[in-house]
């Protein structure tokens, strides 16, 4: 129970859960990846991420102002997060992330952003 409630503790919508003397907030789309914190903690000589957020194009156009700001924060810090890869896949998702029952089409979109990236990969390898 404690999980699901810091998983769903959404920034400015939600407080924060207190789990023991922690408090979790959920990342929304923001943290989900961690690139930098890789980076900083365990130095890996390379790191390969796999951009799987949607991509929300018209909604700063209706977000009142303090929601498009928490957005636009949000999606700077998650650039950053993808410029710390050495290399990023982009899978071509045809559905949106929470059709659990279109997995299979996950799948296979996560294989052929690799198989695509393949190449660059095995140069960044040939580095070492």
């Amino acid at each position: 129970l404690d999980a699901l409630q810091a998983t769903s503790a959404i920034p400015v919508v939600f407080s924060p859960a207190a789990i023991g003397h922690d408090e979790f907030i959920d990342l929304v789309a923001f943290g989900a990846l961690p690139a930098r914190t890789l980076r900083e903690r365990y130095h890996p000589d390379l790191l390969v991420g796999t951009d799987c957020n949607p991509k929300y194009g018209g909604i700063r156009d209706w977000l009142p102002g303090g929601w498009k700001e928490f957005i636009e924060s949000g999606l700077q810090e998650y650039e950053k997060s993808q410029q710390a890869c050495d290399l990023l896949l982009h899978p071509a998702f045809k559905a949106g992330p929470f059709r659990f029952d279109r997995s299979v089409d996950f799948v296979e979109a996560g294989r052929a952003a690799a198989q695509k990236e393949l190449p660059a990969l095995k140069k960044l390898l040939g580095s070492f």
